[in-house]
């Protein structure tokens, strides 16, 4: 398989977010991948260093543009509705 840019997609307590990595493998259930600068892990006080590789479930991993970029952002979640009942 050769390498590929992918985001890493991580759910947590605080929210969710995207971490870049490169899928350099695959196992029937796994992606193998390398970051290229420090990753957060699923699981508390787990990171991957730069060059370090892993596995990963194959669901927590999108491939292309970055998951939920673009998606309309509500206005009340930016600031206040001002609008009155």
């Amino acid at each position: 398989m050769e390498e590929r840019l992918a985001w890493l997609r991580l759910d947590g307590w605080a929210g969710r977010w995207d971490e870049p990595v490169v899928v350099i493998g695959e196992t029937p259930t796994r992606y193998r991948i390398r970051a290229d600068v420090r990753v957060r892990l699923a699981g508390p006080h787990r990171y991957l260093c730069p060059g370090a590789t892993t596995l990963v479930p194959r669901r927590a991993i999108a491939f292309g543009r970055r998951p939920y970029e673009g998606q309309p952002v509500s206005r009340d979640a930016i600031a206040p509705s001002t609008d009155t009942p």
